[in-house]
């Protein structure tokens, strides 16, 4: 739990990140007091979803991936 609440905290605008419902999309804006994030998920596409429903930061994944090709 406090493992999710500090990927929560530490999303940002910009970061690309995959929903608890399996949605792959990147930040547009952030919401803080209404705990909403704006996700685009495809070109002049953007969904709005609680900050809650963020899994994973797929940035995180494919810095991992970079550093292991080196």
């Amino acid at each position: 739990m406090k493992e999710h609440q500090k990927l929560i905290n530490s999303v940002k605008k910009g970061d690309k990140i995959i929903t608890n419902s399996g949605i792959f999309g990147k930040v547009t804006d952030i919401d803080e007091k209404e705990n909403i994030v704006n996700l685009e998920i495809a070109a002049d596409t953007e969904i709005k979803i609680l900050k809650s429903y963020i899994t994973d930061l797929v940035n995180k994944k494919e810095k991992k991936n970079k550093n292991k090709k080196k």
